[in-house]
């Protein structure tokens, strides 16, 4: 979808830090932000569309 994972150190992600568990994040299985987008993502997403 041209979102990379929070936390990467991919341009546009490192902002996101994947401990906060959003749904980019390798850290989100118990988060209660696991089905929301971070900033990071939503941006990415907006661009590819």
């Amino acid at each position: 979808m041209g979102a990379e994972h929070d936390g990467e150190k991919e341009e546009g992600t490192e902002d996101c830090d994947a401990k906060e568990g959003y749904i980019m994040s390798k850290y989100n299985e118990s988060s209660p932000m696991s089905l929301k987008w971070s900033k990071c993502s939503i941006d990415a997403l907006r661009q590819e569309l």
